[in-house]
């Protein structure tokens, strides 16, 4: 078995989660899983949005595309209750330019901000297609475009030079019950960690951070719980709010 046919069984679960992956091997390491992502968004014809970026506990950057049908600026989105884990709440921000491989000249933050046009705030609907996401190897999570399920773009801002992003009140309801409430609360500290890592060493089969895409720095908040017909609310001081109404969906 390849993994062309783990692609496939991913493929499908993105229609009807969770994917029937018994069986079918699992990527050895992350260059493999990146592959599979290639795979599977082949399988379903997908364009590449964006992309979500993390820095692994070893170190090594990663990355997991954003389908365009999975991005969106809707005030309602359908998602599948099988598989849905909850919400993450990001900044993002939009690619003006290619950020190509440069091996010998390393991206900068500066480098970063200079080639982005606008951030935002993005609400992650966390939703996996594996049937056992907790006890699954990353290289398999990662292969499963790190458990993206949707993508909602919220405000917009152009100017941010001045801001310290990792340093912004974050705050997130559900159904108007406020579930989280933080300054800060990156992983990596600057939300931009991530991004300089991952253009800097990628890893990816699908042309790399080109302009136009979206890139989401990693959540504010951790990974919040929600149900399927939730209405969530949020904000990131000084850049805007967000909002999407989840309808549940078979």
């Amino acid at each position: 078995m390849t993994s062309t046919t783990l692609a496939n069984a991913l493929a499908a679960g993105h229609a009807s989660p969770p994917a029937m992956i018994d069986g079918l091997p699992v990527p050895a390491d992350y260059a493999a899983a990146m592959k599979v992502q290639a795979e599977v968004a082949g399988a379903l014809k997908a364009r590449v949005a964006g992309w979500k970026v993390a820095i692994r506990p070893d170190g090594v950057a990663v990355a997991a595309p954003l389908f365009d049908h999975l991005v969106s600026t809707a005030r309602t989105f359908p998602v599948a209750p099988s598989g849905l884990m909850g919400i993450e709440v990001e900044i993002g921000l939009r690619l003006a330019r290619d950020l190509p491989p440069r091996p010998g000249a390393l991206y900068t933050r500066a480098d970063i901000m200079a080639a982005s046009d606008q951030i935002f705030i993005g609400i992650e609907i966390v939703s996996t297609r594996l049937c056992d996401h907790g006890n699954a190897p990353f290289p398999l999570v990662l292969a499963d475009n790190m458990a993206n399920g949707a993508y909602i773009i919220g405000d917009v801002i152009t100017t941010w030079a001045e801001l310290d992003l990792g340093n912004l009140m974050t705050r997130l309801s559900f159904d108007g019950i406020e579930v989280h409430a933080r300054r800060g609360g990156h992983g990596n500290g600057d939300p931009l960690t991530p991004v300089i890592a991952y253009a800097n060493q990628p890893l990816d089969h699908l042309g790399g951070f080109r302009a136009g895409q979206i890139v989401t720095t990693g959540t504010l908040c951790g990974l919040i719980p929600v149900k399927a017909d939730a209405l969530v609310e949020a904000s990131i001081e000084n850049i805007g709010k967000a909002s999407v109404k989840l309808q549940p969906r078979a």
